[in-house]
């Protein structure tokens, strides 16, 4: 038996071997050509992720802005009226003029109409945080200081007693005095808001 031999004939084998190549080929390309589609959009949406972050810290920024600059007067104003009430209490040696004092502490500590302020507390969020919880807790202060004071007449007190309310009065206003000072500079210093402008 003879084994033939003819070079010219048609070898299926490797015809099959050369389509899985194009085939394998193409399917190269074609997923090349899609990364690199998904690679421009994943860089696309980090570009317009970056710009939206970008956006809203300045629509942010732009709010504290206009929230410390509405506050900021009735913080100064704070600052005063509790200095004030410090100086007036503080006046130890005038009995006359500790007495007719005495008559309006209720008056003196009474917390006036902060509407910037309290409208603000709702958004003290956008502030920095030390800030805000600043003037958080001094609009609280103030409340409580503004409360204790109200006491003042309603029971009848002997002097003893008396001198004691006054000095926690007069301790509630060095405080409050201190914590909207404390604030004023704060907001001074981050905004850059001077009243006098």
């Amino acid at each position: 038996m003879a084994i033939e031999f003819c070079p010219l004939d048609a070898a299926w084998g490797n015809w099959a071997d050369w389509a899985a190549v194009v085939v394998t080929a193409a399917a190269a390309i074609a997923v090349f050509c899609l990364t690199r589609a998904a690679n421009r959009t994943v860089k696309a949406s980090y570009e317009l992720s970056k710009a939206i972050d970008a956006s809203a810290r300045t629509a942010r920024r732009d709010e504290a802005m206009v929230v410390a600059i509405a506050i900021y007067p009735e913080v100064v104003v704070a600052v005063q009226r509790y200095r004030h009430v410090v100086d007036v209490l503080d006046r130890e040696g005038d009995w006359l003029a500790r007495h007719a004092v005495d008559e309006h502490i209720p008056q003196l500590m009474a917390a006036k109409a902060h509407p910037k302020l309290d409208e603000g507390m709702t958004r003290f969020h956008l502030l920095p945080q030390d800030l805000s919880i600043l003037l958080t807790a001094a609009l609280g202060k103030q409340k409580a200081a503004e409360e204790h004071a109200e006491r003042y007449g309603v029971l009848p007190m002997s002097q003893q007693e008396i001198d004691a309310f006054r000095a926690e009065v007069l301790e509630n206003a060095r405080i409050l005095a201190r914590d909207f000072k404390h604030a004023e500079d704060i907001l001074g210093a981050i905004f850059g808001i001077d009243p006098r402008n």
